[in-house]
This record gives C-alpha cells, sequence and structure tokens, in this order.
C-alpha cells in the first residue's frame, strides 16, 4: 500500500512540474537553443534571439 502511494505521489510531481509545450507554440515562443528569426522574435523568459553567424537561436540572456 505504501509503495502505491509512493509511486502516485511522484507521478503527480512529476506531472505537476512538467512543461506544458502546448503553452509555448500557443504564445508562439521558442524554445533555449531552438532557432528563431531577428530579435524580435519571442523566446522564453530570460532568454533572448542571438545571432550564432548564420543563423539566431534562442540563448540564455545574461544583461547588457
Amino acid at each position: 500500500m505504501s509503495t502505491f502511494v509512493i509511486v502516485l505521489l511522484l507521478l503527480t510531481a512529476i506531472l505537476c512540474h512538467a512543461e506544458h509545450p502546448l503553452d509555448e507554440t500557443a504564445r508562439g515562443c521558442n524554445h533555449l537553443n531552438k532557432k528563431c528569426n531577428s530579435d524580435g522574435d519571442c523566446c522564453r523568459y530570460g532568454e533572448r534571439c542571438i545571432s550564432t553567424g548564420v543563423n539566431y537561436y534562442c540563448r540564455p540572456d545574461f544583461g547588457p
């Protein structure tokens, strides 16, 4: 019985902390290290669309 409860709590915790990819696509935002078009593209909070020379990617934004 206690093993069942532990497994149930573990699954609940995993589902509660899982990211919802539908939310990101609904807003049109890119994920970290995904291609973006320019600085005008939407990256997640704390990220910025940065050029890598050839393409633009969402990368962590460490400030100015």
